[in-house]
Parts: structure tokens; sequence; C-alpha cells
């Protein structure tokens, strides 16, 4: 048998064809007692017979266990069956397209089918057996165990990928704190870079403001000078005309212009020198410096794979889903032997 026939028949195995069908056909929640509503008596079972499909109470549990034909049925606490009520109404029992049972198993086709869909869609199959069969052996094989094994398997593995996964987030929480240090490191040292520049550049400013001034000092006193010298010119040019001599006043001015022109001369030198020129002490930032300083330093997340594989691995088993006796009992199908109502109710 292929792997999906398993499937189907691991849903099948474990729970009754018959509660299937109720679950379907009536939508049980509260499960009544069997034997007391076939006395029309309306009882809440607190019990479920897997065995006789229905309900028992308190009462008819304590007859139902001291029978010997009913002595060792399957039951179940109500609320297990309760619990199983929402996947057991995943399960169908019934063909979706004509409504019927699934009665027949195709191998071919690896599902089960009802008559109507045998007659149509499985004509030409082989080995078509009573599903009924099928599902009634099934607990006879160890295809349980090895899903039951697989899911074990499974659940180990997720755990252990869970558990992998709380120890990523706790070595990354880990990593990050060192990380902190790290940065706070790095933070100090370029601070105490930062502080020896400061103190560079502020004794570069103040060498550079006390050079400068010294200029600017000797270039104002360079102006005082010539100043009392123009002042003392222009008070002996006043004076010269209320005290001296016609000759002595035309000598005079000629003088003074001679005087004044080379000062003039003078001024013009003076101010045409860096000393005259306007001083402006400037602080200049590297417009890279921010993307230098990004890339100096940066944190990225690596990623490698350690995960462990989900493959769930199982051991062969020599068990078979159904025994090797179980009849054939069509080899070819006959499509004339039936029409679209006929119904096949039971196959021996």
């Amino acid at each position: 048998m292929t792997t999906n026939f398993c499937y189907y028949v691991l849903l099948a195995c474990g729970f009754n064809f018959a509660i299937c069908s109720l679950l379907e056909t009536t939508g049980i929640e509260a499960p009544k007692c069997g034997p007391c509503q076939s006395q029309d008596i309306s009882k809440a079972a607190n019990k479920w017979c897997s065995t006789c499909e229905e309900g028992l109470c308190d009462d008819c549990y304590v007859h139902h266990k001291a029978n010997k034909a009913s002595r060792y049925h399957i039951i179940v606490q109500v609320e297990q069956y309760k619990e199983l009520q929402p996947f057991l109404s995943t399960l169908k029992t019934k063909c979706d397209l004509h409504d019927k049972p699934l009665e027949l198993y195709c191998p071919n086709h690896e599902n089960p089918c009802c008559s109507c869909c045998a007659s149509i869609n499985h004509a030409t199959c082989l080995g078509l057996t009573s599903f009924n069969q099928i599902t009634t052996e099934v607990r006879k094989s160890c295809h349980w165990e090895d899903i039951h094994n697989k899911l074990e398997d499974l659940l180990s593995k997720i755990d252990e990928i869970m558990k992998i996964g709380l120890g990523n987030k706790t070595r990354l929480e880990k990593q990050s704190e060192n990380r902190r240090y790290t940065i706070n490191e790095l933070r100090r040292k370029i601070n105490g870079y930062l502080d020896s520049l400061e103190t560079q550049l502020l004794d570069k400013s103040d060498e550079i403001l006390t050079k400068e001034g010294k200029t600017i000092e000797n270039f104002i006193e360079y102006f005082e000078m010539k100043k009392q010298i123009i002042m003392e010119l222009k008070q002996n040019f006043s004076n010269l005309h209320v005290i001296a001599t016609d000759t002595q006043v035309f000598l005079g001015e000629r003088k003074v212009e001679e005087i004044m022109n080379k000062e003039e001369e003078s001024f013009l030198s003076k101010l045409n020198g860096p000393d005259a020129m306007e001083s402006n002490l400037e602080f200049i930032i590297d417009p890279m410096i921010a993307e230098i300083f990004s890339k100096l330093v940066d944190v990225h997340l690596q990623r490698k794979m350690s995960t462990p594989s989900l493959n769930v691995q199982t051991k062969p088993t020599t068990c078979q889903i159904i025994c090797d006796e179980t009849a054939v009992l069509l080899t070819n199908f006959n499509t004339s032997a039936f029409s679209k109502d006929t119904t096949i109710s039971s196959i021996i």
C-alpha cells in the first residue's frame, strides 16, 4: 500500500465508521444515553462506547460492563469523545457527489468510493474491496504505531527546533550585551580622541589669535604714529599763515605737500599689504566626516544554517495494512451491471 492509502487508513482506524456518520448527519455535541433513549427516556450520557457507537449514562454503564457480551467494549469519557468532534467532523464517510456511504475501496486510486462512483469512475480498476473490511483490519496492522512514532519524532524535532531558536535568541541577547560594552569602549576612545582634538584646536586657535592680534596691534600703532605726524603737519601748516612771511608760506606749502604726498604713498603701500586685510577665524569641518564615522564601525546580522532537518526517519515495517488473505472481490468491474441509481449495500 502506498503512503496516501496509509494516511487515509490512519484517519479511519482511530475512529469508528458509524461515529463519523453520526456526526455528519446529526452534529452531536452532547450525546444522550442510547439504552435509555430506546426506552423513551432522555438522559445525558457521560460515557461513550465506541464498539456500540452510543452513549451511556452511569447506570447503563454499570450494566454494560457487567454484561458478558459487552464487558470488553472500548468505553471512553464523553469529554474525550467531544474533544474529537472537530477532527471527526472533517472525516467524510459519504460521497460528496452522490451522498451515499463509502462502501468500496479502490487500491488503484487509493480512495474509498460509493457504488455509483465505482460504476462511473472505477469501472476498469482492479481489486475493488470492501471499505468496511479495510477499516476493520486496520487495527491489526503496525501502521498506526508507525504513524504514532512519526508524530512523536516530529514533535521531538519541533521541540529541538524551538530549543535551538530560544538558544539563538539567548545568544543574540548576550552578543548584543557584549557589543554594548564594545560600543561603549569605542565611544570612550573616540571621546578621548575628540577631547585631545578639542585641546589641539583650542591651542591652535589661541596661537592664531595671539599672532594675528599682534599683527593688528602693530598695524594700528603704525597708523597712530602716522596720525601724529599728520596732526603736527597740519598744526604747522595752520600756524604758517599766521606767523611766517609770504616767502616762508610759499616754501612751507610746498614742503607740506611734499610730506603729505610721501605719507600718502606710505599709507597706500601699507593698505595694500597683508596686514591691512580683514582677518576671520574659521572652523572647517570636513563634510565627509559623518560618512567616515558611519563606515568606521558597523553592526550587521550574520546568518548560517544550523536548524536540524524536519525529515522524520522511520524504520520499515513488515506489517501490512490489509492481510494478504484479503479477497479480491472484483478483477474486472462491468459497468453494465449497474445503473446510476444502483446501490451496493453490502459485499460478502
